[in-house]
């Protein structure tokens, strides 16, 4: 009896210690499960707080791109309206110049003076409002003709002076802006089809199929999954980035899109300032947004930092030395023939 009772309590003993291991272990357990759940609630809210910000950002993006679209396009009405009264006034000037030659006559020399002093003009207007070289190169070389056409050798010196200032203008290197504008059309398409960085795809978030057995259980297994891929990883204090949505990958794209083309139109009004603005603009949502190890990326902020180094508005040289002395050697002939009277 004595040995039996023995056993019986020392197996009692072992029960009760084996218990107690088990219940410190369930208590360590349950230790690592609320500090699990506390680290998996920390990374939650975190990733909540980027996707709040990241979506905060887009939607400012997208009024910043309805208040760009919108100032475009009355941009444009703009210079469609300037451009019809530039029309009109080119059709009033022809009209009118049509008339002065009619009364004063082809072989007029005093008609081929006043042409060559407006032709003058308008190279000076071209080179001063307009940034035209090209322009002003032919109304010089023009107006350089109308004075030979007069057979006096007096215009000789003013012919000079034209002569300096078309090699100078022969000379300037002018940027090519159709090619420019061609260039920044086509990058435009390429960054609107360029994927950001944590861009999901359509088929990554869409939800699964209620007819699909068991995929409940495949959803849990996965973000347990996750929850402790996140957990082991990121034992940091820094947020954690969020996938953006299509919509958002979207509007990213047409934000760097229409930064180029607000570039490109800059450039087609000669506005060197938006037009710097505007490519630096892009350069930032590519360095911010997309993958600069793409290949695609990288040529597009390429090709856009070497179009920023364009020089818009180039020194132009003087062109006012010629008209200044056509005008006084005009006033010299009209004051001559004033003196010898009719």
């Amino acid at each position: 009896m004595g040995e039996e009772t023995d056993k019986v309590a020392r197996a009692a003993t072992a029960t009760r210690d084996d218990l107690g291991r088990l219940e410190a272990r369930i208590a360590a357990t349950l230790a690592q499960q609320r500090e699990l759940q506390a680290a998996v609630d920390t990374t939650q809210a975190r990733t909540e707080a980027v996707r709040r910000e990241v979506d905060q950002k887009v939607a400012e993006q997208e009024r910043s791109l309805q208040t760009q679209r919108q100032g475009m396009a009355q941009q444009q009405i703009r210079l469609d309206e300037e451009r019809e009264r530039a029309r009109q006034q080119a059709a009033d000037l022809n009209e009118s110049v049509a008339a002065l030659h009619r009364r004063l006559g082809r072989d007029s020399a005093r008609w081929m003076v006043a042409e060559a002093e407006y032709l003058i003009q308008v190279a000076q207007q071209r080179l001063t409002l307009a940034q035209d070289p090209l322009t002003a190169l032919e109304a010089l070389r023009l107006a350089d003709r109308r004075l030979q056409e007069t057979g006096d050798p007096g215009w000789i010196g003013v012919r000079e002076l034209l002569a300096e200032e078309t090699a100078a203008l022969a000379s300037l290197r002018a940027p090519d802006v159709p090619a420019i504008a061609a260039q920044l059309a086509a990058l435009a398409e390429q960054a609107a089809a360029l994927q950001p960085r944590n861009a999901a795809s359509p088929a990554a978030i869409a939800p699964a199929s209620p007819g699909d057995d068991g995929a409940w259980r495949r959803v849990l297994r996965d973000g347990w999954e996750g929850f402790r891929s996140l957990v082991v990883v990121r034992r940091h204090d820094n947020p954690a980035a969020a996938m953006l949505s299509p919509d958002q990958a979207y509007f990213l794209g047409q934000t760097l899109r229409l930064q180029i083309d607000t570039a490109r139109l800059a450039l087609l009004r000669a506005d060197p300032a938006s037009y710097r603005g505007s490519l630096d603009a892009a350069r930032q949502l590519l360095a911010t947004y997309f993958d600069p190890t793409d290949p695609s990326s990288a040529a597009v902020s390429a090709a856009l930092e070497r179009l920023a180094g364009v020089d818009l508005r180039p020194p132009m040289p003087d062109v006012t030395r010629s008209l200044r002395a056509l005008r006084a050697r005009d006033r010299q002939t009209a004051e001559l023939q004033d003196r010898k009277g009719p």
